[in-house]
């Protein structure tokens, strides 16, 4: 699992912190990784570092904004033996959140009161590879204020071709409990909180894999778009089509949160699923103002294709 899990952007103002990514004007928490083989999610954690310490007027008006605390490696144990999403002790970190016992997840325990000292925090993000999903997604938690926070998955598939809003999930099975996001939300009172799913694969419309290039172009997309975040007026916008939109709420099936959970998840989402949350996206891309729906070059809604 990598995982911006400590990615917190903050600011003077407000604080935005990432240990699995968390983003928050003034400071974010982000990590990037707690699994060895999940090395997509490590260039666009690498990505997102190199964005924010070069040159462009967004990632100078983003470091004026925000304060970045990243950690780079969650599990750096587990990984150095050779386990692909277990600690040392044989825990997967990421169920660990609700209660992590300092003596056996230290790594868990330092980062979870690294957020909740962090005010202000806008953003937590969680950074995994998906071994079956096609796509680049977004997994959130149902928050109390449920449509704000799908505003930045949506704000994020106007910027990158291969980010599928059709695909995010904003449900949280029971066996998530105990993950960063779900915690970090309910726990943390941060709605903006989430697991960023990059496939093994690539993206529906294509018929090639990512390349490390893809998941690099797809970090740079992730800064700017927090740098919309931090724009109420922006936000406002897109929350209004969202609400008008999103009475219904989409069934659209969460599947697996990584490589190792079951089968069934993917066996459980079906093409009829899939075009209905198309076909709220596709209203939702016809409500909002025009600036918003032309943020990015291509469109950005992926048309389902069988494997």
């Amino acid at each position: 699992m990598h995982s911006l899990s400590s990615l917190l952007p903050t600011s003077p103002q407000k604080p935005v912190t990432a240990p699995q990514s968390s983003l928050q004007p003034a400071s974010t928490p982000g990590s990037t990784s707690i699994t060895r083989r999940e090395a997509n999610s490590s260039y666009m954690i690498e990505a997102i570092l190199q964005f924010l310490v070069g040159e462009s007027k967004t990632s100078k008006k983003l470091l004026n904004a925000c304060v970045f605390k990243v950690v780079p490696m969650l599990n750096p144990d587990g990984v150095v033996v050779g386990n692909y999403r277990c600690s040392l002790a044989g825990y997967d970190l990421n169920r660990q959140w609700i209660d992590p016992k300092q003596s056996m997840f230290p790594e868990i325990y330092h980062t979870k009161n690294l957020i909740r000292e962090t005010q202000n925090v806008v953003l937590f993000c969680d950074f995994h590879g998906h071994s079956r999903k096609k796509n680049i997604f977004i997994y959130g938690c149902n928050a109390a204020k449920k449509h704000r926070e799908r505003v930045f998955p949506y704000l994020l598939s106007q910027r990158h071709r291969s980010f599928s809003y059709a695909d995010c999930c904003f449900k949280v099975q029971k066996s998530r409990e105990g993950t960063g996001r779900v915690v970090v939300c309910k726990e943390l009172n941060i709605p903006n909180s989430y697991t960023c799913e990059s496939s093994f694969c690539g993206a529906k419309e294509s018929d090639t894999h990512f390349s490390p290039q893809a998941y690099y172009e797809f970090g740079e997309k992730f800064c700017e778009t927090l740098l919309e975040m931090l724009n109420e007026k922006k936000v406002e916008e897109t929350l209004k089509g969202i609400q008008g939109v999103m009475e219904v709420e989409m069934e659209n099936e969460c599947g697996s949160d990584s490589a190792d959970d079951e089968e069934s998840d993917v066996r459980k989402s079906g093409a009829r699923k899939y075009r209905r949350a198309e076909e709220l996206v596709s209203k939702l891309n016809k409500s909002l103002p025009g600036d918003v729906n032309n943020a990015a070059k291509k469109p950005k809604i992926i048309k389902r294709t069988r494997i």
